[in-house]
Formats: structure tokens, C-alpha cells, sequence
């Protein structure tokens, strides 16, 4: 059986937020290299804000002969995608989103997980039994595998904090978070181990560390590692590592399943206004995790999602609040009543 796999990444292409009720409603294209027939697919996306997690039909853009997790480099335009490497001869791949040409790799370890340095020239490619891979992104290339000491003896990801760098050392099992330092060897020191740890990524909007595993999210900061700011759990399966958009999202995937937990009112994702939506797609297999652009902050009052407010919206949601649809649950709290028709209205008055 092959490891399931993971490495995720946001890239926003949107400067400001806007900040609706709960959430913060966004469109954009979520990038997936499955983790058994190793086909990456880009999927459409549109999130509301609220409660509407949806998405259009997926277009296949290569067939890979093997696959795992995946992050988006080159001004967006490629993917270095995580080979399985016992699988492949120790490979990994940067793939062309618009083309589906790869090239491939010999990185020097098994890796299923992608850490793409800030800038983006270098990637670190790794798992929790291997040495840590470092990577060229341009010319694609590896650079040396480094062999991982100290309280742990693999890294999964790492996250690139303005206090340091931090690493995960869980795969299918719960792991543990620290600080590494790199030099002729990558030497860990645990932070936390009480926690799910396969994943862990620095989330700007909130300057704060995601640390994720078996759907549990550990909000850690940089300064104080050792702390924990804020926590949100669901029942597994619902995903193992996140990325975040830099708009207070992050999303993550499972089986046929995606989800997104915007947590963009109070920057915690334990607080009371985080939302979390999960829905079944018709891509299978996707234990490993997805790259995605924004591409737009959405408008809650746009409610048919036209790019404009107008009569239209007014209509479409008064009829779905008279039915009592759910679409018209505006403030997602999983009830349709007079306060969701008093804030889409304000929304709608508003202009946005």
C-alpha cells in the first residue's frame, strides 16, 4: 500500500480582504496530483463565505506515473509535485498547468510532501522516514538530501516563519512540530507532541503557524512555539495537512473530498465565527493535498455570482428565502430566518 501523500499550497492572486459576517467568499482553482492514479487535475472552486463550498467540472492536466503532494511555483504558471519516491526511483516533478508537460527528477529521497521557500527558487521535498531534499526550481534540480537528527529522524514539511523555520514529522501517523535548523544537517528540536502533525505552513493573514493532521488544526506562533493559540477539529477522515490563501482560508483534501475552513473574522480557528464546508468531488483518491490560486474576492450580496449586484441578486435570494432553501442562510449558521434576510439586505444596500 503507498503512503498517502501531502504538501499543499495557496497562492492568492488579490491584495485585500473583505470581511462578511463570518467568512470571507472567494473563487479560484484548486490543483490535485492524486495519490493512487497520480493524474493531476485543476478543479474550479467558488466559496461563499458562509456555508456554499462548490465546484465546476475538473479538467486532467497530465498523467504522472507517480504522484503526491504538490505546490504552485513560477509566478503560478508550474507545479513541483512530490514523486512517492520509493515508487519512482526517488523522483519528483514540476509540471506546466497549462501544457501538462513535466519535467523529472531524481531527488534524492522518498519524498511525498513539497516546502517551497519563500520567493520561490528552492523547494525542500520530504516525508517523515527521510532525509530532507533540497531542489532548484529553476533550472529544475536537486541540490543535496539532508540527513535529519536530533529528536526526530524525518521531516514531512516545514513552515518559513519570520521567527525561524518549523517542521512537521507525522505522515499517516500523528508526528511532532519543532524548530529546525539547517546546516550540513537538518537538526530538530520538538515544540509540541501532543498534537496531530503531518502538516504545517505560516499563515500571513494571522502571522501564525498552522500545524494539521487527522482534521485537527494547531494555531502556534512563531515566538512562542511551544504555545498554543487556538485549535478547530473535525472527525476524520477530512484532511491531513492545509495551505492557507493569505485571506484567512486554508483547505485541504481526503478521499473524494474537499474542504475549506475560513477562519478570516478573527484570525483563530477555534473561534466561534470560523466556518468549515466539506463536499464530495468527482476526482478519487485525493489523500494527497492541493495547490490553489484566488483568483477573486467575491461579493456576498453578488448572490448568483455574475461579478455584479444588482435586481437579480435581490430576486434569486428572496426566492430562496421563501422557499427556505438553504442557499439563503445567509449568515451560515445552518438556519434560514429573519436575521439572514436582514443581512443580505444590509450586504445588498451596501453595494457588496
Amino acid at each position: 500500500m503507498r503512503n498517502l501523500s501531502l504538501g499543499l499550497a495557496l497562492v492568492t492572486a488579490a491584495a485585500t480582504s473583505i470581511h462578511a459576517h463570518a467568512g470571507t467568499a472567494i473563487a479560484g482553482r484548486i490543483y490535485i496530483c492524486q495519490s493512487v492514479d497520480n493524474q493531476v487535475f485543476e478543479i474550479p472552486f467558488t466559496w461563499d463565505g458562509q456555508s456554499k463550498f462548490q465546484t465546476s467540472a475538473p479538467r486532467l492536466i497530465v498523467d504522472l506515473p507517480t504522484g503526491a503532494g504538490c505546490e504552485l511555483v513560477d509566478n503560478n504558471t508550474a507545479l513541483i509535485v512530490a514523486g512517492q519516491g520509493l515508487f519512482c526511483g526517488l523522483c519528483a516533478y514540476k509540471v506546466n498547468i497549462a501544457t501538462g508537460a513535466y519535467e523529472v527528477i531524481n531527488a534524492g529521497n522518498n519524498n511525498n510532501a513539497v516546502s517551497v521557500f519563500p520567493g520561490g527558487a528552492q523547494a525542500y521535498l520530504g516525508w517523515f522516514d527521510t532525509g530532507l531534499a533540497l531542489v532548484n526550481v529553476n533550472p529544475f534540480a536537486p541540490v543535496k538530501v539532508y540527513p535529519v537528527i536530533g529528536d526526530d529522524s524525518g521531516i514531512t514539511q516545514v513552515a518559513f516563519t519570520p521567527a525561524g523555520t518549523f517542521y512537521t514529522s507525522g505522515g499517516t501517523s500523528s508526528g511532532a512540530f519543532g524548530r529546525v535548523t539547517i546546516g550540513d544537517k537538518a537538526v530538530t528540536t520538538r515544540t509540541i507532541t501532543t498534537v496531530p502533525a503531518t502538516g504545517v505552513l505560516y499563515d500571513s493573514f494571522s502571522d501564525t503557524m498552522l500545524v494539521s493532521g487527522y482534521s485537527v488544526i494547531t494555531q502556534v506562533a512563531p515566538a512562542a512555539p511551544g504555545s498554543i493559540v487556538s485549535s478547530f477539529s473535525k472527525p476524520f477522515p477530512a484532511f491531513l495537512a492545509l495551505s492557507q490563501t493569505g485571506l484567512g482560508h486554508v483547505i485541504g483534501t481526503y478521499a473524494e473530498y474537499l474542504c475549506i475552513v475560513d477562519y478570516s473574522e478573527s484570525g483563530r480557528v477555534g473561534d466561534a465565527s470560523t466556518k468549515f464546508a466539506q463536499i464530495a468531488t468527482t476526482v478519487p483518491n485525493m489523500s494527497g493535498q492541493p495547490a490553489v490560486i484566488v483568483d477573486a474576492i467575491l461579493c456576498p450580496s453578488d448572490f448568483n455570482h455574475d461579478g455584479f449586484v444588482n435586481g437579480d441578486d435581490f430576486d434569486g435570494f428572496s426566492n430562496e428565502f421563501i422557499a427556505g432553501n438553504a442557499d439563503a442562510d445567509f449568515d451560515g449558521n445552518g438556519f434560514v430566518n429573519g436575521d439572514d434576510f436582514d443581512g443580505f439586505v444590509a450586504a445588498f444596500e451596501a453595494g457588496c
